[in-house]
């Protein structure tokens, strides 16, 4: 049995059911002791500094860099750790279309063992060019499937469905870095709005972030759904040193009336398609365990989801949308794409937390077997001192939620000694 140490920076509650799970499932589904550390907080405590771990794994939104300067000091920061760590250490990356080079920076200076990317393999030499020889990149895909008992399955299939058409789609202008193919969500929402007539089909299709649902919201309402929409996830842009997106972001600030299409062709048009990072989604999967047949923009799905099996594919050019409305009332045929979808994918299993455990230990540790050596009763106290961290950190989300929604956040920003209290409690989202 190996101890696991598992560092990842969550600022958001009620944290998202996709990281909910992948957390969770590294001591759901192994044997290993796994202990959990939000790095909200700029320092890892001295007690973790003083267990030796045989695995340490930094979790996508570790990975991700959101601002440089930050990143490159919490590089610095874990790197002082590291310093005295001998284990595998391993690291999961997602949106691997910008800061490209800040995640060969982290890779390098961590000397990382096993980088997880759930990007396609074709793209795996321009992302991660220049990383070290030792490092082994291995493949993941951007969810996997929490397995539920097969009463909830039922239940599920066999739902009455209040909204014959449904979706969500978070979107703002700074999203146009994705490219064409970030924008499809929009697009496919915009055709179904205008495309569909409210007096025949009930629709519950909202673009933007506040009608975003999370946790089991977003799951009720998949089973509310006779149809749900969807692309697949990515760009086609690789922004290796996000000048790309700052630049963006400093056009936005300069004049705020600026559209969409007016930042896509002023600094999106010339790079985009130079680049292809398209994968599955986890609402893919949600969908499916839900029961919500799924309308889709024909594409790759990375190899897992078929045309006209799994769901019913929209090409791009909208050439075929008033044939898949005539379908829209055709229950017959929808109950056997859910069926055939929830076989393969979900009744297979193919496609578990529990399988992607199963291979990313094996990966890691090639099948390494340890002592059979008890914890100490100092690790022990370490381990329920991480336990601790884990509510203290969880109480301030919650509190920090709580400011947002009376935004209360923004003028502590504004004082000395609460923008004090962020910086220490919030750092890595400050």
């Amino acid at each position: 049995m190996a101890k696991v140490l598992l560092l990842y920076a969550l600022s958001e509650y009620p944290t998202r059911n996709t990281i909910e799970d992948l957390l969770e499932s590294f001591k759901k589904y192994s044997s290993h002791t796994v202990f959990y550390y939000n790095l909200l907080a700029r320092s890892l405590p001295a007690y973790l500094k003083t267990i030796s771990f045989d695995l340490i794994l930094f979790h996508q939104t570790v990975t991700l860099c959101g601002d440089k300067n930050r990143y490159v000091e919490m590089v610095s920061e874990l790197e002082k750790f590291l310093e005295e760590q001998n284990g595998v250490r391993a690291a999961l990356f997602q949106d691997e279309y910008f800061y490209t080079d800040q995640s060969v920076r982290f890779i390098n200076h961590l000397k990382i063992d096993y980088v997880f990317s759930v990007a396609p393999k074709k793209e795996w030499s321009r992302i991660y060019e220049g990383i070290h020889e030792k490092c082994k990149i291995c493949s993941m895909l951007t969810g996997y499937i929490d397995q539920k008992a097969k009463g909830y399955y039922k239940k599920a299939l066999k739902k009455k469905r209040s909204i014959d058409v449904g979706y969500r789609v978070v979107w703002s202008k700074n999203l146009v870095v994705l490219g064409k193919f970030g924008y499809d969500k929009v697009r496919i929402s915009r055709l179904f709005i205008e495309g569909l007539n409210p007096k025949q089909f009930r629709i519950n299709i909202k673009v933007g972030i506040q009608h975003i649902l999370k946790g089991s919201k977003w799951n009720r309402f998949l089973r509310s759904c006779r149809y749900i929409l969807g692309v697949e996830s990515g760009s086609g842009v690789l922004d290796r040193d996000g000048r790309i997106r700052e630049q963006i972001f400093q056009e936005m600030e300069r004049n705020p009336q600026i559209t969409t299409k007016e930042l896509y062709n002023k600094y999106i048009r010339e790079v985009d398609g130079e680049f292809q990072l398209q994968a599955i989604s986890p609402r893919h999967f949600e969908a499916i365990e839900e029961g919500a047949c799924q309308i889709l923009y024909e594409g790759e799905y990375s190899g897992i989801l078929k045309p006209d099996i799994h769901y019913i594919a929209l090409k791009k050019d909208h050439s075929n949308f008033y044939d898949i409305v005539k379908q829209l009332n055709d229950e017959e045929k929808r109950q056997k794409i859910v069926k055939r979808a929830f076989d393969d994918i979900v009744g297979s299993g193919k496609y578990s937390y529990q399988v992607f455990v199963q291979y990313f230990f094996d990966t890691v540790f090639c099948n390494a077997k340890w002592p059979d050596r008890k914890m100490t009763i100092a690790e022990w106290k370490g381990y329920y001192r991480t336990l601790l961290h884990e509510l203290g950190t969880r109480f301030v989300l919650i509190i920090i939620t709580a400011l947002k929604k009376k935004d209360l956040l923004a003028r502590m920003r504004k004082h000395r000694l609460t923008r004090m209290i962020l910086k220490r409690y919030y750092a890595f989202r400050y």
